[in-house]
């Protein structure tokens, strides 16, 4: 969402900003609370789903329109248990604004979308990493987060 500078009055009309270079949006099932999505774009003031002018955006065959941000949404997951130390990465993708899964464009601002992939998802899963042009997140699930180390043992750890 738009946000308004410190010295600006609240009321005040925003443009629409470029903040949807950068964003994406991770959605949980209400019926199933562990299953998460991420999908690219941000929304306006408006509450709309927005994409910048540069974006890379086409029409699916319903009259659907899809895309991907300025910037691009990439995602890793990882293949194997993630806080078991066994994993390893899968490739770098990319997800689009309705969830689809593509390979990575030649570069990240280029305005055409790589191939489909069917075997890749946007459900995040534990250990996933999420790159927004160089921000990157690593979502952790409530399972894995509960296996992992706590203070006191990563302080036994270190000690030796």
């Amino acid at each position: 969402m738009d946000t308004v500078p410190g010295d600006k009055i609240p009321d005040t009309k925003l443009d629409q900003s470029t903040i949807s270079r950068f964003a994406c949006r991770i959605l949980c099932e209400r019926n199933n609370p562990t299953v998460a999505r991420v999908y690219a774009a941000g929304f306006d003031s408006s509450k709309n789903i927005f994409l910048g002018e540069k974006a890379c955006k086409w029409q699916e065959n319903d009259n659907e329109i899809d895309g991907q941000t300025t910037n691009g949404v990439l995602l890793m997951h990882p293949r194997g248990v993630f806080h078991g130390g066994e994993a390893t990465m899968g490739p770098w993708v990319e997800t689009s604004v309705g969830g689809m899964i593509f390979m990575r464009r030649e570069s990240r601002s280029s305005q055409q979308r790589g191939e489909i992939i069917e075997s890749e998802s946007n459900q995040l899963q534990d250990g996933t990493l999420i790159d927004l042009c160089g921000a990157t997140l690593l979502w952790r699930s409530a399972e894995g987060l509960e296996k992992s180390p706590v203070r006191l043992r990563l302080g036994i750890i270190s000690l030796g």
